[in-house]
């Protein structure tokens, strides 16, 4: 009786192959059956026992026993790790199909989750954040104008039926290239093709003539001007939707100058922004250096003598000057500054025939007032005097009961002289007052005397006779 080495099959006498593994019998295995044999001849047929026969393999049999189980096991794992490599590699050929990423690019805009969005987006740009910050004007976009989305997808399957072909699709460079493609982006795992959306990248080329300009896009602080004729970009940016918003605080003027900028054109891949170039300097020149300057009302506080290069100021703004004369505030013509305007005359010329006017009108009014006051006082006729009186004030009384008790006791008056001391107007030149020095001759029971008198008076503009008539009187010392 004899046994395969390899298996431990029993064979057959003249058996020259294991019919189970198909192992070469040879010589040894003869010496093995010859050696089994002779262990049969000590012991009679009659008195062997087939239950206690126990066959021991030589080494090399359970050697190649133990081997075999090895090499099943072996067998076994290197299947599991090809199935598992195939899955795998199957998995992963599934998630590097393009179309998969156009799918969720497309899913993730109309769900608007950032996440998923910023995952699908790549820039050659390094410079170039991608983030769910950065990618909200982009959706903003497409959710204002979902029309150009549908272009936008659609051309992206196109792309990425061209890449299933291809395998080899990239991004086109320059102005033309449109602003989102599917683009091949190397490898990912080692052995897949790595596909995303690839973002044109955008600038902002802004330009401004002043100093301190500060620009902020979409309400984040992005640069501030260093320098007048300034001139710097800003960038990348994701395309979308923004809003660049140009500030200035000067001493003379505060400016702000929107901008809606839209990078989804594809025309250029730069937009140029000019803010506030209009915005000069002006010499302001007067012919009284000591006024102070006014622009748009509120004064600056610098006077002409100092305002050799004033600004900056912005087209349409107004400026005048004011200087106080004699107890008399005088106002300059105004001035629009224009942007070609370099220098700005300021001419009091207007004030100063306003104020000889005022001058004229208050000396007209002490003198026709002094003069038919002695009129009235020589005759009893109150009425002669009652038109440079204010109805109802309280010179108008007083003098409507001096005048008849004055005339009574026999007293006669000539006005010799007055001298106005001091005048000053109202804002709106609608009332004032006035301070006089007055010298009078006075008659009484066949003698005279001269007298000299001081007044103030006030006084007030009446529409109905259009002029100024008095209003009050005091005697002061």
């Amino acid at each position: 009786m004899s046994f395969c080495r390899k298996c431990g099959e029993k064979l057959e006498e003249g058996q020259k192959f294991c019919a189970k593994c198909g192992t070469a019998l040879n010589e040894n295995q003869d010496k093995l059956d010859e050696k089994i044999t002779d262990n049969d001849e000590y012991m009679d047929e009659d008195d062997y026992n087939y239950n206690n026969e126990i066959i021991v393999p030589p080494n090399d049999v359970r050697r190649n026993f133990g081997s075999s189980m090895k090499t099943r096991i072996g067998i076994v794992i290197a299947s599991i790790v090809v199935v598992l490599l195939i899955g795998l590699y199957a998995i992963g050929n599934s998630m590097s199909n393009p179309s998969k990423v156009v799918l969720k690019f497309e899913n993730a805009v109309a769900s608007g989750n950032k996440g998923d969005l910023v995952s699908t987006l790549y820039c050659d740009d390094n410079r170039l954040e991608i983030n769910d910050k950065t990618v909200t004007p982009l959706l903003t976009y497409f959710k204002d104008n979902p029309s150009y989305l549908n272009t936008v997808v659609n051309g992206l399957k196109k792309d990425a039926a061209n890449a299933s072909q291809t395998k080899a699709l990239t991004g086109m460079n320059g102005s033309g290239r449109p602003v989102l493609t599917l683009t091949y982006a190397g490898k990912k795992f080692l052995f897949f093709s790595n596909y995303k959306i690839a973002v044109k990248p955008s600038f902002i080329q802004v330009k401004t003539s002043i100093k301190d300009v500060v620009f902020s896009l979409n309400g984040t602080e992005i640069g501030k001007s260093d320098s007048d004729n300034f001139s710097k970009e800003f960038g990348p940016f994701i395309p979308g939707k923004y809003t660049l918003l140009a500030n200035y605080k000067g001493k003379y003027t505060s400016l702000s100058d929107p901008h809606d900028i839209n990078f989804m054109d594809g025309s250029s891949d730069k937009v140029n922004i000019e803010t506030f170039t209009n915005l000069n300097y002006v010499k302001v020149k007067s012919d009284y250096p000591d006024a102070k300057i006014f622009v748009n009302g509120k004064d600056t506080g610098t006077k002409v003598a100092d305002a050799g290069n004033f600004g900056p100021l912005d087209n349409n703004t107004k400026i005048y000057g004011v200087i106080t004369k004699d107890g008399k505030m005088l106002k300059s013509n105004e001035e629009t500054v224009d942007s070609s305007d370099k220098d700005v005359y300021l001419n009091f010329a207007q004030a100063e025939g306003l104020i000889r006017n005022q001058e004229n009108q208050v000396h007209n009014l002490v003198y026709w007032y002094t003069y038919y006051f002695t009129r009235a006082v020589n005759t009893n006729s109150f009425y002669m005097l009652e038109d440079f009186l204010y109805p109802g004030s309280q010179i108008y009384d007083e003098q409507k009961g001096y005048i008849p008790t004055t005339y009574g006791n026999g007293i006669k008056e000539e006005i010799k002289s007055f001298n106005v001391l001091s005048y000053k107007l109202s804002d709106d030149n609608k009332s004032g007052t006035i301070n006089t020095e007055e010298v009078y001759n006075i008659y009484q029971n066949g003698s005279s005397s001269i007298k000299t008198f001081k007044y103030t008076y006030t006084f007030k503009y009446n529409e109905a006779k259009n002029g100024y008539q008095m209003e009050s009187i005091q005697e002061t010392k």
